[in-house]
């Protein structure tokens, strides 16, 4: 549920240099409904995110596996896949000498 906050807003009174002040209705602390705003969240949801301190929400990636893991995908570096043709073959031949051919479709 959203909390209900009253700000106080600035008012100019004509008669006097001094502002008025006015209260006016607000859900949250910045009148942002953005959730990755932490003023639109609770008290105690903030300060769970804060004692984890800068701690990643996943476990890692490349450069926290284990060395040999790491060789093991490093070494397939710039191997691309077989695609659909064995290189070399017939069908991949006439598929590149067909390259950029119309289809001969009617229009």
């Amino acid at each position: 549920m959203f909390r209900q906050i009253y700000k106080l807003q600035p008012k100019r009174n004509f008669h006097t240099s001094t502002p008025i002040f006015a209260t006016t209705k607000s859900n949250n602390m910045s009148g942002n409904t953005n959730p990755g705003n932490f003023a639109n969240r609770p008290k105690e949801e903030v300060q769970e995110i804060a004692s984890k301190g800068g701690q990643a929400s996943h476990s890692g990636g490349f450069a926290s596996m284990d060395p040999d893991k790491q060789r093991e995908i490093a070494s397939k570096g710039g191997q691309a896949s077989s695609g659909s043709f064995e290189p070399g073959s017939e069908r991949a031949r006439e598929a590149g000498r067909k390259g950029g051919q119309a289809s001969g479709g009617g229009s």
